[in-house]
């Protein structure tokens, strides 16, 4: 589905925002079909995130795109939201 839907839209994502299922597996599945598709430098938002659901968030992201940088605001109260920029290349995830 997250295939034809790129392909409909025929455009590379400046942002992405996940509004979607608030549970973890969720919000990981969808990054992991989503983020590849984003250009570089755009930025993925997750929103809604359950605080103790960050960690393993991150991880994953981390297994992903190693070295994404990344901000988690937690100014939400009882969820948070992951804000992340796609670097141009993995070697310059660092740098950014």
């Amino acid at each position: 589905q997250t295939a034809a839907l790129l392909e409909q839209i025929q455009t590379t994502p400046d942002v992405i925002i996940d509004d979607g299922l608030h549970a973890k597996d969720a919000q990981i599945a969808t990054l992991r079909n989503f983020f590849p598709a984003l250009r570089a430098n755009g930025l993925y938002v997750i929103e809604d995130v359950l605080p103790d659901s960050v960690t393993e968030i991150v991880k994953d992201l981390d297994q992903l795109h190693p070295g994404c940088p990344l901000f988690v605001d937690r100014s939400w109260g009882s969820c948070v939201a992951i804000v992340i920029r796609k670097p141009q290349t993995r070697l310059q995830a660092s740098a950014c």
